[in-house]
């Protein structure tokens, strides 16, 4: 069995599905400026065959993948950048 790399970019009002489907995969924070609120979730790495193939026929429209680019390459064709959470002094 080999893996895919993959970035996935979901909206933010899908991330309590997404996490209840896959745990943990979407807590990285994107938005267009950068700042909060996060507008879109991200998970990127690699995937098993099986698990890609399931994201991609059963998830809800929205969500987004990108298997040619990396990360960075795939969040700056969206045009979407890490939200930067404040820092308490």
């Amino acid at each position: 069995m080999s893996d895919v790399f993959c970035t996935v970019v979901i909206p933010a009002n899908e991330k309590a599905t997404a996490n209840e489907i896959y745990p943990v995969y979407f807590m990285v924070g994107l938005s267009a400026t950068g700042q909060a609120p996060a507008t879109h979730y991200v998970s990127s790495g690699a995937f098993a065959n099986p698990e890609i193939t399931e994201m991609v026929t059963h998830v809800p429209s929205g969500w987004v993948f990108d298997f040619g680019n990396d990360m960075p390459g795939a969040l700056a064709a969206l045009g979407l950048k890490f939200v930067q959470e404040d820092q308490a002094p």
